[in-house]
């Protein structure tokens, strides 16, 4: 599962803006530097990875960005 796929999944859902705003948190990121996660345009470091791995539940071998 890519993370675009898994924000994708929850679009129109409240836990969207949740995720987004736990993602930002415990990696310490912007919206914008969400956001360019999530398109494709910058992907995040190994210690980011961990951690929205960690938070998604899947190993980080399998999170592709």
């Amino acid at each position: 599962m890519n993370f675009k796929e898994y924000c994708e999944s929850l679009k129109n859902k409240d836990p969207h803006t949740e995720f987004k705003k736990l993602i930002m948190k415990e990696c310490d990121v912007t919206a914008a530097t969400f956001q360019n996660w999530k398109a494709g345009k910058t992907i995040p470091g190994k210690l980011q990875k961990e951690k929205i791995a960690s938070l998604i539940g899947i190993p980080v071998k399998e999170l592709i960005f």
